[in-house]
């Protein structure tokens, strides 16, 4: 269980965001006005883009981290 907080900690806001993006693709699919059409496209896609680019934080700092762990060694 323990474990699983911990990935929901380390992942959870990556999927929320994940999940906002899909919400927003679905109200323009749904939308009949092409700028509203549109416009929810590009929110959409840059939500996608915003958990790109902290996935990759992420994982920078993570190494990062790791590597002055050994450093102190």
């Amino acid at each position: 269980m323990k474990r699983l907080v911990l990935k929901f900690m380390e992942h959870g806001l990556i999927w929320a965001i994940v999940v906002w993006a899909a919400a927003v693709a679905l109200m323009a699919i749904n939308t009949a006005d092409l700028f509203w059409r549109w416009s929810f496209l590009a929110l959409s896609a840059g939500g996608l883009v915003l958990a790109a680019v902290i996935n990759w934080a992420r994982k920078k700092l993570v190494l990062m981290a790791q590597e002055q762990k050994e450093e102190s060694r």
